[in-house]
């Protein structure tokens, strides 16, 4: 991968699954969209209790408590800021140290005192969201790869990682 120096380092965090089973990826790319580095967590199984009592916050629990943690401690190049596309997270509290940027076309509804709207030059179309008291950091690193990926979008590296994913649970590796 990439020269792991570089300052900006955006971390692509999303997941799979076939409705039991899940699997989470961390793509950590540099300003301009060049990989840096790449984790990823084993399939995780919630059980049909846990399913039942967790209800609609099923897969965002999933991806921020049990996945996130994991993928982020098994990184080599730690990025300045994570990157979710899910709206549904915008229930939740980010529960990590690194700010946490949720890039959606729709709004969602969002957990009190969690998040603050984000409006970064280039965004035009994205509703971008960033964990509370991350606002000032998370702007210039989301407005420098917005300019820097063009004429590819910051939504490209999502696919990218759910691609991976996808053909990893097929046995490609």
């Amino acid at each position: 991968m990439a020269e792991a120096s570089l300052e900006g380092r955006l971390g692509y965090v999303a997941q799979v699954g076939d409705g039991h089973t899940s699997v989470g990826g961390l793509f950590v790319v540099g300003p301009e969209g060049d990989p840096l580095d790449f984790a990823y967590t084993e399939p995780v199984t919630l059980s049909p209790l846990e399913r039942f009592l967790l209800g609609p916050r099923a897969e965002a629990y999933l991806l921020t408590r049990v996945m996130m943690p994991a993928l982020v401690a098994r990184t080599k190049v730690r990025p300045s800021v994570l990157l979710l596309d899910d709206a549904t997270i915008l229930l939740r509290r980010p529960g990590t140290d690194l700010p946490v940027v949720v890039v959606t076309f729709e709004s969602g509804v969002v957990k009190d005192g969690a998040w603050e709207r984000l409006e970064p030059a280039g965004a035009a179309g994205l509703l971008v969201w960033v964990s509370q008291g991350s606002q000032d950091g998370a702007r210039g690193h989301i407005e420098h790869a917005i300019a820097e990926m063009a004429p590819f979008t910051i939504l490209e590296p999502f696919e990218q990682v759910r691609r991976t994913l996808r053909e990893m649970r097929r046995g490609v590796r």
